[in-house]
């Protein structure tokens, strides 16, 4: 055979290879833009429960002024239907430790692309310091 006739041949040979390549590389690039939006989702909710617990432990500090430093950094950060828990509810000179828990669901108001993996799932990130 020739080279012409070998060319000929095999024509189609790249659009078929595209097609069949083309699936994997979009579920790649989607799932890495997904998975790096849910680690970034459950690093930005530490942070939330850190901040909180922060607050919450200074002296003279209340339950009210440790929810509300979460919820600003979460304000900030734009994640949405976030339930913050404060334990003890009542912070007072004899509080030993306070915790904080913070919690997001994986839904499209916390996503920049629809959600495939982690689609109603909620990340959760609790956070205990000592009272100074």
């Amino acid at each position: 055979m020739t080279k012409r006739r070998l060319r000929l041949r095999r024509r189609g040979v790249t659009t078929v290879e595209f097609a069949l390549v083309l699936p994997m590389l979009l579920l790649i690039v989607f799932g890495a833009f997904e998975f790096s939006r849910a680690n970034m989702l459950r690093n930005s909710i530490e942070n939330a429960a850190f901040e909180g617990v922060r607050r919450g432990i200074i002296p003279g500090a209340t339950a009210s002024e440790a929810q509300t430093a979460a919820q600003d950094l979460l304000d900030i950060l734009r994640i949405n239907d976030s339930a913050i828990t404060i334990s003890p509810a009542t912070i007072d000179d004899n509080t030993e430790s306070v915790t904080v828990t913070v919690s997001a669901p994986m839904t499209m108001a916390n996503h920049y692309v629809m959600p495939k993996f982690f689609l109603g799932k909620t990340l959760t990130a609790s956070i205990t310091l000592p009272c100074e």
